[in-house]
């Protein structure tokens, strides 16, 4: 039986790139789809002048590769350098990675991460870390599937609010 392509039917046009200051607001989007993905809205603080100041200033904090889909954002990977003592080598650290809902089943979650090893392959990182909301089954089988698995011996711990407020006052004296 023949199945005959539409006529009118073309692949999307994908499209991987850096993020420039123009793309803050896109950017923010994500981070705030991503946070309500996980039921941790209320937790968000980050606005567009913070992802200006620390993004695209003169010592930028993290880096944004950015999707497109025909020319529309369809999603993005928020990563900075690291460093592993242990391996003795550069690696790079997904801070937070989001495809809006209209895009997902595409890829571009693997194609986002594929690209940012890529880049940082070339810059000498061996690596790539991030981790995962335990509430997220979805982005832990998706990350399972292409190879960035869990870390048996590793628990992520974090001093914020008062607690890093408290640390920081111990290091003064």
């Amino acid at each position: 039986m023949d199945h005959p392509i539409r006529e009118d039917f073309q692949l999307p046009d994908i499209t991987l790139r850096h993020a420039t200051s123009s793309d803050a607001e896109n950017i923010l989007k994500a981070l705030l789809g991503l946070a309500d993905h996980v039921g941790e809205s209320e937790v968000v603080e980050i606005d567009r002048a913070a992802i200006l100041r620390d993004g695209f200033g003169d010592n930028p904090a993290f880096h944004v590769m950015i999707a497109e889909v025909d020319g529309v954002f369809a999603g993005m990977c928020l990563h900075f350098p690291t460093y592993s003592t242990w391996f003795g080598a550069r690696g790079i650290y997904v801070q937070d990675l989001f495809v809006m809902p209209d895009y997902r089943g595409i890829h571009l979650g693997e194609k986002l991460l594929a690209r940012v090893a890529h880049e940082g392959a070339a810059m000498g990182c061996n690596h790539l870390k991030l981790a995962v909301d335990t509430q997220n089954p979805g982005a832990q089988r998706f990350y399972d599937r292409i190879g960035v698995l869990p870390l048996e011996r590793d628990e992520m711990r974090m001093a914020m609010g008062g607690n890093f407020a408290s640390l920081a006052t111990l290091g003064a004296g």
